[in-house]
């Protein structure tokens, strides 16, 4: 899996308007995405992280956003979003009506494990110290 992930920096005396970023950016940015780059955005995956004042951890930023894609090629496409100066006018006009700093971009690819059960098998049998005799 191929992923476009957007993180939204924290910063001193800031606030993140999640309002504001589901109703209107969200939006904005997956209408642009299919207006310039002819790209369905089929999911975002939105991690809102919990800062210390909702019981979390300090942490680097407010929320990321994960545009997961099949190919390498449609994530580079998204990614290459900002090179129209329409969407790059009108997403970044959009961002101080939501977040404190423009938020940072980053590519990757995921890998996705779901057998569980063979990770602690594989640690019972290699990885765990055999037990002391008594």
């Amino acid at each position: 899996m191929h992923v476009l992930t957007f993180m939204y920096p924290t910063a001193p005396g800031g606030s993140f308007d999640f309002a504001h970023y589901f109703k209107t950016h969200l939006p904005l940015g997956a209408g642009l995405a299919k207006k310039h780059r002819a790209l369905d955005v089929s999911k975002m995956i939105i991690q809102t992280v919990r800062l210390p004042d909702n019981g979390g951890l300090a942490a680097p930023y407010y929320v990321l956003c994960h545009v997961p894609f099949e190919t390498r090629e449609e994530a580079d496409r998204l990614a290459s979003l900002f090179a129209d100066d329409e969407a790059r006018r009108r997403l970044s006009d959009d961002w101080p009506k939501y977040t404190p700093v423009p938020p940072v971009a980053m590519l990757s690819e995921w890998t996705v494990l779901e057998n569980m059960d063979e990770l602690r098998a594989r640690f019972a049998a290699e990885l765990e110290p055999p037990a002391a005799a008594e």
